[in-house]
């Protein structure tokens, strides 16, 4: 008697989508293999997903939800009076993430997949929402116990529109422009402090990174962050 395949739900497609992506990189992710790895038809695949880039939408939106919920839990592990240490544990969970996930992480934050275009107000707009929700509430908490450091309106770089003009960065987060700009700052330096690690090139200076890369996060929270 043959035995009966497990239903193929979403939850299966993208589980066998991220097999294949950490062994082979997103180049890996074709519907034929995907179909023969889920021991299915490709026509029944082609059910669930139109194609690639369906393919490669559920895998983004899935990976950005997981480090949303990770870093959401190093936030409510804080006090919830104390932004500071919340900032602090978010960074540091969003790089634990990432050196756990590094083909995740590169999928999310490295060179775009040739050819792929994310659907407009899809799911991976949504996924990147409640990840900028995380950290946007923390941002808007530090400025609300006047604890947020922000440079004078005049001095913000040119090129820099004072206001987001999509995610992640809630529209409804109530920042003013120089706020934006230390979200802008601090994400754009945990993001590189984390690239460089996980791409291995800190490798020529020290035996491990560990240390240095906490040390460089948590510096970075402190500029960020006016003292009590």
């Amino acid at each position: 008697m043959q035995e009966s395949r497990p239903p193929l739900t979403t939850e299966r497609i993208v589980a066998g989508c991220r097999t294949l992506l950490v062994e082979g990189g997103a180049e890996a992710l074709v519907v034929r293999e995907v179909a023969r790895r889920l021991q299915v038809s490709a026509a029944a695949l082609y059910k669930h997903a139109a194609g690639r880039d369906d393919l490669l939408t559920l895998l983004i939106a899935h990976c950005q939800e997981e480090v949303a919920e990770v870093c959401a839990d190093a936030r409510d592990a804080c006090p919830p009076d104390d932004a500071p240490a919340q900032l602090r544990a978010a960074t540091v969970a969003f790089r634990r993430w990432a050196l756990d996930h590094p083909q995740e992480f590169h999928l999310l934050y490295g060179r775009p997949v040739v050819g792929y275009e994310a659907p407009a107000d899809g799911p991976t707009t949504r996924s990147a929402r409640r990840f900028g929700d995380v950290f946007a509430g923390i941002y808007a908490q530090l400025l609300r116990d006047g604890r947020l450091r922000l440079p004078d309106t005049e001095e913000l770089p040119p090129g820099f529109t004072g206001a987001p003009a999509h995610d992640p960065v809630p529209q409804d987060a109530g920042l003013p422009p120089a706020a934006v700009y230390q979200f802008a700052k601090g994400f754009q330096r945990m993001l590189g402090l984390v690239s460089v690690e996980v791409s291995g090139h800190l490798a020529w200076a020290m035996t491990d990174s560990e240390g240095f890369a906490i040390h460089e996060l948590r510096q970075l929270t402190d500029e960020l962050i006016v003292p009590v």
